[in-house]
């Protein structure tokens, strides 16, 4: 005989007024959890928030003291244990206990298993995979400082990513966005009656993003970008349609099989999250 799942908890409303306790737990940093908490939070502003961080919770007697500190508080788990036995035991004693709690990763690993039909291993990311990931960062963000608005344009190969377009096409905070997700990008300006480099022929066209806006909001960046008085031709309207022009047209004569994306209405991250779909099976080259 299956024994009946156990009720929901009764969890109890907090007041107006009152503080929102929220407990993360994991058995590596909880950095994960912590993301995604903040990303939910933003939708309760107006909420008194206390945050307490439980890492490396590696124990059963751990988890116990940590689910009898969430109750006495009031607080909602959010968890992301991934050894198998602790985490059926934070379910377990959460469910005992009346605590609310949400399993970040336990839904994201058990949808994988049964696509991939197999088991998860079951362990956190070590230290070591932490500094490798850190470590590819780091040289990503180096590698795009060193490689912004053309510089360093004979090392272009070695580019994951490359990013053309006119000022204040977004290029510069693009490419970093890219880069802290451990991506090598170059950015290369567009400029009237400049020819783009033919080092630009070492790189797979699927590598090559040509970013664009609309007129009117180049000049709107661009006047904000500098003074009234200074702005000149750089902020004029009619300038920058020809500007745009001619760049569609050194484009069109150099770069057959590259990628275009209009940012007109994208954020950063909007526009980061097209290129890596778009670079997609290509990826990050190898690193030596």
């Amino acid at each position: 005989m299956v024994d009946p799942a156990p009720p929901d908890p009764i969890v109890l409303p907090v007041q107006q007024g009152e503080e929102l306790h929220l407990f993360i737990v994991s058995d590596a940093t909880g950095r994960t959890a912590e993301e995604v908490l903040n990303a939910a939070l933003f939708q309760f502003q107006t909420t008194h928030v206390v945050l307490h961080r439980f890492p490396r919770v590696l124990s059963a007697p751990l988890v116990e003291r940590i689910i009898a500190q969430a109750s006495e508080l009031r607080a909602v788990i959010v968890c992301t244990v991934v050894e198998q036995e602790l985490a059926d035991l934070l379910h377990r004693r959460a469910q005992q206990a009346g605590v609310a709690m949400v399993d970040i990763m336990g839904p994201i690993i058990e949808a994988i298993g049964r696509v991939v039909h197999r088991g998860p291993l079951g362990a956190p990311r070590t230290p070591d995979m932490r500094a490798s990931a850190v470590s590819l960062r780091a040289d990503a963000i180096s590698f795009t400082v060193s490689h912004d608005d053309g510089r360093r344009i004979e090392e272009v190969g070695e580019a994951d990513v490359v990013l053309l377009g006119v000022s204040r096409a977004g290029k510069t905070p693009t490419s970093v966005y890219l880069a802290t997700h451990g991506l090598r990008v170059a950015n290369i300006p567009l400029i009237p009656g400049v020819r783009l480099p033919e080092a630009l022929r070492q790189v797979e066209p699927q590598r090559v993003f040509v970013l664009s806006r609309a007129p009117a909001t180049l000049a709107h960046l661009r006047l904000a970008r500098t003074a009234v008085a200074e702005s000149g031709r750089y902020a004029d309207l009619t300038t920058i349609r020809e500007e745009v022009r001619a760049a569609r047209e050194e484009v069109e004569r150099f770069g057959a099989g590259w990628q275009s994306i209009d940012v007109t209405t994208l954020s950063i991250e909007e526009t980061a999250t097209q290129i890596e779909q778009l670079l997609g099976p290509v990826g990050r080259r190898p690193r030596e």
